[in-house]
């Protein structure tokens, strides 16, 4: 398990974001460094056990787990997923039926669900379940933390769509991750945590 440490904000580490997940670092409980770590895997076992259930791939499973996720709790989404592995049929918002098409049909969720440009979150949400630890996850949760706020607005998040910022923030999540001892992944599992944990 990652050892905390408290981590001081220098110029080494300069950077509006940086300096923001580094306070948020520097709260993160034993409990909530334990749950980060741990998430990336237990999806994976999630999407292994639906693999088995429903006769097809981990990938495969992961993938549509993965298409599935735009505005769903983890519950919601893991419900939506094995609806499609069930009936290998698409459901869900139109953008989850638009990408999960591609791997009913046979193709590499890697490629289905590649970025075009915008909305990455899906892809990378395909890699750290797949075991991806230089993947980050940025959702509503990720961009609230590396922003500073306790909340974030449609319009803040929609900034993820404009080419570059994606990168931009998960860069910074990358650069704090090894300052906490941990892989981008858990560091952005453990941040997300924190972050919906404050906001209950």
């Amino acid at each position: 398990m990652a050892k905390l440490t408290k981590v001081r904000a220098d110029t080494r580490t300069s950077g509006a974001m940086v300096k923001n997940l580094i306070a948020i670092g520097n709260q993160l409980t034993t409990e909530e460094v334990a749950a980060g770590v741990g998430w990336y895997p237990l999806a994976a076992r999630t999407a292994r056990r639906l693999g088995r259930r429903y006769g097809t791939t981990f990938h495969r499973s992961a993938g549509i787990i993965a298409a599935m996720s735009p505005r769903q709790s983890w519950t919601g989404n893991i419900t939506l997923a094995e609806k499609v592995l069930s009936t290998r049929e698409p459901h869900g918002l139109p953008i989850c039926r638009k990408r999960v098409v591609p791997i009913l049909a046979g193709h590499r969720p890697i490629d289905a669900l590649a970025p075009t440009g915008v909305s990455q979150k899906v892809y990378w949400f395909y890699r750290a379940i797949t075991g991806d630890q230089n993947a980050v996850v940025i959702d509503r949760w990720a961009m609230r933390a590396a922003m500073g706020r306790h909340d974030a607005t449609e319009a803040d998040v929609k900034v993820l769509d404009r080419v570059g910022v994606y990168e931009m923030v998960a860069d910074a999540y990358r650069k704090v991750a090894p300052l906490f001892g941990m892989t981008p992944r858990e560091f952005q599992a453990a941040v997300w945590v924190h972050v919906r944990g404050e906001s209950q």
